[in-house]
């Protein structure tokens, strides 16, 4: 049985991010392959000269590293103009795989929005500025359990900054 284990990096500040690691938690605790580490609520910075962005989360497991932005969305919201916090998630996806340490390949690390607003579907939507969404019952896709392990146990937990 693989480990999944949160690591809260600050409280909670909404529903939608309480509903969206309880999701992965209940997906996640049994799962073949692990380990998996969530970080929640992440205070992540470029340099001590810029303040801090808070990251929603970041998933770490067997197929990689993903981001992930938890939006009280519902499909109403996709259609206005959402490029602006793709870019915004694209731009955190990038600092995150910055702070990887050396030696560690985890591929390609993807910002994805996690939408918490009723229960859509939306995970074979076209991506926006690479960005992909899924809603509450998708959340095994948005983790990418059945995807290829790129990333040994020892890298899952050298990657996670827990200790």
């Amino acid at each position: 049985m693989a480990s999944f284990r949160h690591v809260p990096c600050a409280p909670c500040v909404n529903e939608s991010e309480r509903i969206a690691i309880e999701c992965l938690t209940a997906r996640l605790t049994n799962v073949a392959s692990g380990p998996w580490i969530l970080l929640s609520n992440l205070n992540h910075s470029v340099s001590i000269q810029h303040p801090s962005d808070e990251i929603d989360g970041v998933l770490i497991g067997p197929p990689g590293v993903v981001v992930i932005e938890v939006k009280h969305w519902d499909q109403d919201n996709l259609k206005r103009g959402v490029e602006d916090a793709a870019e915004l998630l694209n731009a955190k996806a990038k600092r995150v795989r910055g702070k990887i340490p050396p030696g560690i390949d985890p591929g390609f690390v993807e910002g994805r929005f996690l939408l918490t607003r009723g229960q859509l579907r939306l995970a074979k939507q076209a991506p926006v500025r690479g960005i992909r969404f899924f809603g509450v019952p998708e959340s095994a896709e948005l983790a990418g359990i059945t995807a290829p392990a790129r990333l040994s146990a020892d890298e899952i937990e050298r990657i996670a900054p827990t200790g």
